[in-house]
């Protein structure tokens, strides 16, 4: 019996075939999934995985190597994309666990002993063994059990390690430092000459605040008027409405002009659909490398005269000396030079890096997207369920749940306070601002202080990791004066009610800093 029917999949937005059919090994009913248009092409792929399976006929399964295993799951399992593929790859053949044959994984007790021996040795982090190779070993049981490669799925019992470990928790960056990653995103852009521009993707995803790996799998015919419109979320996972101000919805028109409505929105600057664990690990760290070592640079160093903040940059992030292009030098003079610039290159390099990394610490593209984003939005005012509205939080409790209207909250006010401080049109002690551009108005602080700048706010919200930065005071909800006018009120009208009822009038009032910590 065999037949075969036309398939879509929402989440990665392609089609194929899937075919059901009696498998001659197990005899069960079984549906294959081939991701192709043709369907000849389908068919051909049908036939060669019907004769393989018909070669594995009276072969004992839990026989068969872990490299075998391991190679037929990356060529054949459905991973979310490319760059998880590299991922999971990277995870089963480093083999922490020292895995030989499929039989290996039938023993819950054998793994746990042998994590445990990789943990004592130092081949391997317990947040590596519980994070990375425990889930994707099951993953991988589940597969294989799943297309009949093994006759059970061994792991479905496999409880957590109990392996304890500090979680690194992640840290916004503040508006100066984003400011320095775009910029130092467009130098590089600018260098390169890139034709599909970093900076620009940078500056959507924070000013959206997404997930990346959810915006990135957005196309161009998701790009409306006021928002990219993102698909249902999986789970808890849902996405937010991602509203962007117009400025930002006109440069990505202009951005995707001559591309098909159904290639991704955000590209690499090849002009490729973007991979979420490659971008990190090149673009945007190339860019926040090169703006932490524009803030840290030593103007009084001599050795300054001699390298540029690019070529250091450079340095900290291969982790290898600096090299000259093109044909070593003959005339001593030149030779003289180039080993001066090449010294001054790695010194500088050596001497900054330490400090790069402490800024980076802790600060991937998630939390330059995400928690930034938050972190801004509520710094400023901006009410916690127009953010949670934009970036896609669920709400656990029972008035997030039951209780509260979203088709009355604007989630644009959060994307727009962001925007505007990434551009200075704003910021939390300026002057001049319309209500537009400014949520929240600053009362002076206690013991005579001037009014905070934004960063000094953003200070007490995001702390100084390892830098011996302790925030100076709190953000509370503080009364008004008599003499000043109520600030606006909730979703509530302030009314009275009929009767002997009086609704409750609401204020979110104002921001005020306090000392908290007093000398006396």
């Amino acid at each position: 019996m065999r037949s075969a029917r036309r398939v879509k999949s929402n989440k990665r937005r392609r089609s194929g075939w899937k075919f059901r059919f009696v498998n001659p090994k197990t005899g069960r009913v079984t549906e294959k999934t081939f991701w192709v248009n043709e369907r000849t092409v389908a068919d051909q792929m049908f036939r060669k995985h019907l004769d393989k399976c018909a070669s594995e006929i009276d072969v004992d399964p839990w026989a068969q190597s872990y490299e075998t295993l391991v190679q037929r799951f990356l060529e054949e399992a459905p991973l979310a994309s490319e760059g998880r593929r590299s991922e999971v790859a990277r995870v089963l053949k480093k083999n922490d666990l020292s895995l030989e044959v499929a039989a290996d994984l039938n023993d819950p007790g054998l793994l746990n002993a042998r994590s445990r021996k990789a943990l004592d040795e130092g081949r391997s982090s317990a947040v590596n063994l519980v994070n990375r190779v425990q889930p994707i070993l099951k993953q991988l049981t589940r597969w294989a059990y799943e297309v009949n490669v093994l006759p059970s799925n061994p792991l479905v019992r496999w409880r957590k390690l109990p392996f304890r470990f500090e979680r690194s928790r992640r840290r916004a960056f503040r508006p100066e430092e984003i400011r320095a990653i775009l910029a130092g995103a467009r130098e590089l852009d600018r260098m390169y000459d890139r034709k599909h521009p970093v900076e620009l993707v940078l500056r959507t995803l924070v000013v959206c605040g997404n997930r990346p790996g959810a915006v990135f799998r957005a196309r161009i015919a998701d790009l409306e008027a006021d928002r990219i419109r993102m698909p249902p979320g999986v789970g808890k996972k849902r996405n937010g409405a991602a509203t962007l101000p117009q400025e930002l919805i006109a440069e990505l028109r202009l951005y995707a002009r001559g591309r098909k409505a159904d290639s991704p929105l955000l590209v690499t600057p090849m002009g490729a659909a973007i991979e979420k664990v490659n971008y990190t690990k090149r673009e945007f760290r190339a860019a926040a490398v090169l703006a932490f070592v524009r803030m840290l640079w030593p103007h009084h160093d001599p050795r300054t005269k001699h390298a540029e903040p690019v070529e250091v940059a450079s340095v900290i992030l291969s982790g290898k000396p600096y090299k000259f292009d093109g044909a070593p030098a003959t005339k001593e003079e030149k030779i003289a030079a180039r080993k001066t610039k090449k010294g001054a290159i790695d010194g500088l390099a050596k001497q900054l890096k330490a400090a790069v990394e402490v800024k980076l610490e802790g600060r991937d593209l998630y939390a330059f997207t995400r928690k930034t984003h938050i972190t801004l939005a509520r710094a400023i005012g901006v009410h916690p369920d127009a953010v949670a509205l934009q970036v896609g939080h669920t709400g656990g409790g029972v008035e997030e749940k039951f209780y509260l209207d979203e088709s009355l909250i604007d989630p644009s006010k959060s994307s727009r306070a962001v925007y505007d401080l990434i551009v200075e049109k704003t910021t939390l002690g300026g002057d001049g601002k319309s209500e537009q551009k400014r949520s929240a108005k600053v009362l002076p602080m206690a013991a005579g202080a001037e009014n905070a700048r934004f960063s000094e706010a953003v200070d007490e919200v995001i702390g100084k990791k390892g830098s011996g930065h302790q925030p100076g005071g709190m953000l509370q909800v503080v009364p008004k004066p008599e003499d000043e006018v109520a600030s606006p009120a909730g979703l509530e009208p302030a009314t009275s009610g009929l009767g002997n009822q009086r609704s409750i009038q609401l204020s979110y009032g104002d921001f005020r800093r306090f000392d908290t910590q007093s000398s006396g």
